[in-house]
């Protein structure tokens, strides 16, 4: 009976059908974790550019209505397919879109193919894809709730970072001790 060992204690599983498995589970959901913050950082940008008047603040309904009204071909496109939407900023918004690629590709890099924590990363996406239509089809209007989201997902960011990633912080505050001796 004291021969036997927990699931805890056991070696990992040389069965290469089930490492097969693991790894492209973890893969798929590191793929639909990276399309599921560009659906959210989109549905938040969508959301802030609905926001035209001072009826959108005291009718919420029509903030909805606009988020699905005009949803053709291209909407659908970009829903399945959120990172064409970059063509789209490319041609009506060139500078946001040529710092929204690099950082995109950074961020869906880190999330896809490797073994970082996606939390910092997921965020990230969702920071940078939701000014995009209040950059493109928005007005002043759309500054307002632009704002609270990004204040919201700013912080998330900071948190995360402290979080998963905060080796980052303390080599950059070594940078500065050194400096300052």
């Amino acid at each position: 009976m004291g021969n036997w060992q927990s699931s805890s204690d056991m070696a990992s599983s040389i069965d290469p059908v089930d490492n097969m498995f693991g790894t492209g589970v973890s893969l798929l959901q590191r793929i639909l974790i990276g399309f599921a913050a560009g659906w959210s950082g989109n549905f938040l940008s969508r959301f802030s550019a609905s926001m035209t008047s001072w009826n959108s603040v005291k009718q919420p309904i029509e903030i909805l209505t606009d988020i699905v009204s005009d949803f053709g071909a291209f909407e659908a496109v970009a829903v399945v397919l959120w990172p064409v939407i970059t063509i789209y900023y490319l041609a009506h918004a060139p500078v946001y879109a040529l710092i929204l690629i690099p950082i995109l590709l950074l961020a869906l890099i880190r999330i896809v193919f490797t073994d970082d924590p996606v939390l910092f990363w997921s965020l990230l996406l969702i920071f940078v894809l939701t000014p995009g239509m209040v950059i493109t089809d928005g007005n002043a209007w759309s500054l307002i709730p632009l704002a609270f989201v990004l204040f919201g997902i700013g912080a998330g960011l900071w948190w995360a970072l402290h979080y998963e990633h905060g080796h980052w912080i303390d080599e950059v505050k070594s940078w500065f001790e050194k400096d300052n001796s």
